[in-house]
C-alpha cells in the first residue's frame, strides 16, 4: 500500500540506491540516516519528516490501538508519547501502522498485528530491504541489477478462482527473490539480509480457555470504548462504513450505545446491483435512527488514476482495486466492521485437507495450490490437518490485507474495533454444551451469532433491525439473548486514551511508488489497459501450461466486464490478478 520503503544498504551500494530514489521520488517523501561502517539507511515515505523522530532511532505512521491497556496512539508524537509497556510490545497491537525503528547496524520494519498494513521484503548483495509495495521493491531490483525470477508454482496456484487465492498463501509471490510477510511477522535489514522476525499473528490464539459471556460483554465495551475515542478526537470526521450485514452493525451500535452516532456520516456503496440490498438496509437505518447517511451512487466515482494507485500499493499483493482513487481522506476518520470474519470463520472452520476436496481443483493446480499453501501453513506454525487450519490461513494471510486494502492505499486512518485477539481466542475456543453459547453444536465456539451478541449487547433495537438477508435475529432472539448474557450494558462515556492527533498522520502513497506506476500504466482504468498491463508479463511466463491459465483468467475478467456487466472495481479478482502479471516484465 506504499506507506513505506526502507532499505539498508552497505558503503558500497548505498549510492545507487540513493540515485535511484531521487530519480523518482520528491525530495520530502525521502530521508537517509547514517549507520555504521557506512551502511545508511534510506526511508521513503509521503512527508517523511513528519512521521520521524530522529533522537528516537524511529518513523511511525499511522495508529496503533493497544486493546488491553486501552489506548490509542496517532502519528509519531502519539507512539512516543503512548506508554513504555505499550511501545515495548509493538506487535501485538492493531490499529493501521508502518513503523520502523533502528540500531547502528541495521533497522526492524514492522506494523499492525493484523497486517491492515501489508510488508514484503527483499535483499541483495550489499542491501535489504522492506515495504509494502511490490512494485516498488520489483523496480528496486531492476536498479540494482539484481535479478527477478518469476516463481511458476506460486503463479500456478493463484489462478485457482477462489478467494483462498486472492492474496498470498505463504511467503511466496510472483518473484522468487521478493517475499510476502504474513501478519504479526516483522522484518530485521541488516547485513545478513532481510530476515523475517516471530512471532506470527497466531501467536495470539495461546492462552487459557475464555469464558463465552463474560468475554463477549468485556469485548463489546472494548469496542464501544475504541469507536468512542475516535467519535471524540477533535476536528475530524468520522465516517462510519455501513452495509445490510451483521459486522457494521456492531460499530453502528456501539455509536449508538455511546449515544455519539450523530457525530458520524453513515456511508453505503450503491454502484452495482449486488449493493443493492446494503443501501436498502443503511437508508432503513439513517431513517430509524435519525443519522446522516452518504449513498456512493453508480457515477459518483472518478475513476481517473485508480490503475496508477493500484499499481502503486496492491498489485501483486492483492487480487482487486482498492480504495476509490477519488475519495476524499483529509479530515476523515473511517470506520469499518471488518474483522468478524477472524471468529466467526470465513474459510469454514476445516482442515486445509478438506478444504483441498471441496474446492476438486485439476490434478496440475491442485499440486501447485498444495505446494504453497504448506509452505504458509507452515511458515505460522500450522499443520494442514488442525480442523481450524483454513481459519488460521485466513487470519495470517487474508484478513488484514483485505482489511487494508479498502482504505490504507490513501489513509492509513481507519479504525476497525472488531479486530481483536480476544475474540480471536474465544472463536477459536472448542465448542462446548453451554446455553450461553449460540447456535448449533459444531467444532469451534465461531459463528455469526457470536458478532450479532455483540450487537445485542451494545443496542438490541439496532441488533434486532432489519438486514439484507435472514440472518437468524429478530426481536425474541433479542431478548432471549439478553437473558443468557446478563442484560445490555451502559457504554456512556466509554472511550480509550488517545495520544497525539489525526491532523499529524501524513495521507496518501509515497511520490516514489506513484512516480513508477504512472511510468507503467498504459491508460485509463478499463479492462483494455488492465490486459496490456497483464500481456507485458505473460511472454516471461516458461511454462505453457501456466501461461495457459492465466489467458482462462483473462477471459474470465472478460466475462464478468462484458457479459455479466459488472463494472470493473467490483469484477471480482480475474482482471487484478491477470494485469499483475506485469511484475514480471
Amino acid at each position: 500500500m506504499s506507506n513505506l520503503l526502507a532499505v539498508r544498504a552497505d558503503r558500497g551500494r548505498a549510492a545507487a540506491v540513493e540515485a535511484w530514489v531521487a530519480q523518482h521520488a520528491e525530495p520530502r517523501d525521502v530521508a537517509v540516516v547514517e549507520l555504521a561502517d557506512g551502511a545508511r539507511l534510506v526511508l521513503v515515505s509521503r512527508d517523511v519528516e513528519r512521521s520521524l523522530r530522529r533522537e528516537r532511532r524511529i518513523l511511525f505512521r499511522g495508529f496503533a490501538v493497544d486493546t488491553v491497556r486501552e489506548v490509542m496512539a496517532i502519528g509519531a508524537d502519539g507512539w512516543c508519547d503512548a506508554p513504555e509497556g505499550m511501545r515495548e510490545e509493538p506487535w501485538r497491537l492493531g490499529g493501521t501502522f508502518a513503523m520502523a525503528r533502528w540500531d547502528e547496524r541495521g533497522v526492524e520494519v514492522r506494523r499492525d498485528v493484523w497486517g491492515n498494513q501489508s510488508l514484503l521484503r527483499s535483499e541483495g548483495e550489499g542491501w535489504a530491504a522492506a515495504s509494502d509495495s511490490m512494485l516498488v521493491l520489483r523496480r528496486l531490483r531492476d536498479a540494482l541489477d539484481a535479478p527477478s525470477t518469476p516463481d511458476e508454482r506460486e503463479l500456478l496456484a493463484r489462478t485457482a478462482l477462489t478467494g483462498v487465492a486472492q492474496t498470498a498463501f505463504g511467503p511466496g509471490t510472483a518473484i522468487r527473490e521478493i517475499a510476502f510477510v504474513p501478519a504479526g511477522f516483522a522484518v530485521r535489514l541488516d547485513e545478513r539480509g532481510a530476515t523475517q522476525l516471530d512471532p506470527p499473528v497466531t501467536a495470539l490464539l495461546r492462552g487459557d480457555e475464555p469464558d463465552y459471556a463474560s468475554t463477549v460483554r468485556s469485548a463489546a465495551i472494548g469496542i464501544a470504548g475504541e469507536l468512542g475515542a475516535v467519535l471524540g478526537l477533535p476536528g475530524v470526521s468520522p465516517r462510519l462504513r455501513v452495509s445490510g450485514g451483521q459486522d457494521s452493525r456492531v460499530v453502528l451500535a456501539a455509536a449508538l450505545a455511546l449515544d455519539l452516532a450523530e457525530r458520524a456520516e453513515l456511508v453505503v456503496q450503491d454502484q452495482s446491483d449486488e449493493h443493492a440490498g446494503d443501501a436498502r438496509v443503511a437508508r432503513s437505518l439513517a431513517r430509524r435512527f435519525g443519522l446522516r447517511l452518504h449513498e456512493i451512487g453508480r457515477g459518483d466515482v472518478d475513476y481517473t488514476g485508480q490503475l496508477e494507485l493500484w499499481l502503486a500499493t496492491l498489485a501483486g499483493t492483492y487480487d482487486g482495486f482498492g480504495v476509490d482513487a477519488d475519495t476524499v481522506v483529509e479530515g476523515a476518520f473511517g470506520v469499518s466492521g471488518i474483522g468478524a470474519e477472524t471468529y466467526k470463520g470465513n474459510f469454514g472452520w476445516r482442515s486445509w485437507w478438506q478444504l483441498r476436496d471441496d474446492l476438486d481443483l485439476p490434478l496440475q493446480l491442485d499440486l501447485a495450490f498444495v505446494e504453497q499453501t504448506d509452505r504458509g501453513l507452515a511458515t505460522i506454525g500450522v499443520h494442514a490437518a488442525a480442523d481450524d487450519a483454513t481459519e488460521s490461513h485466513y487470519l495470517a494471510h487474508r484478513a488484514g490485507i483485505h482489511c487494508g486494502a479498502g482504505y490504507v492505499g490513501l489513509s492509513p486512518l481507519t479504525s476497525n474495533p472488531l479486530q481483536r485477539a480476544d475474540l480471536v481466542r474465544l472463536g477459536r475456543a472448542a465448542w462446548r454444551e453451554d446455553p450461553v453459547i449460540p447456535g448449533p453444536p459444531r467444532r469451534r465456539i465461531g459463528h455469526p451469532l457470536m458478532v450479532a451478541d455483540l450487537a445485542i449487547l451494545l443496542a438490541p433495537e439496532a441488533a434486532a433491525h432489519e438486514y439484507e438477508r435472514e440472518v437468524g435475529v429478530d426481536a425474541d432472539v433479542v431478548e432471549r439473548r439478553l437473558e443468557v448474557l446478563g442484560g445490555a450494558l451502559d457504554v456512556r462515556g466509554a472511550a480509550y486514551a488517545v495520544h497525539g492527533a489525526a491532523a499529524d498522520v501524513p495521507l496518501g502513497p509515497s511520490s516514489l511508488a506513484l512516480a513508477l506506476a504512472r511510468s507503467e500504466a498504459p491508460g485509463a482504468f478499463a479492462l483494455d489497459a488492465l490486459e496490456s498491463l497483464g500481456r507485458r508479463g505473460l511472454d516471461r511466463l516458461a511454462a505453457a501450461p501456466v501461461r495457459e491459465r492465466y489467458l482462462e483468467v483473462l477471459e474470465n475478467a472478460r466475462w464478468r466486464v462484458d457479459e455479466r456487466g459488472l463494472p470493473l472495481m467490483f469484477a471480482g479478482q480475474s482482471p487484478a490478478r491477470f494485469a499483475s502479471l506485469a511484475l514480471l516484465d
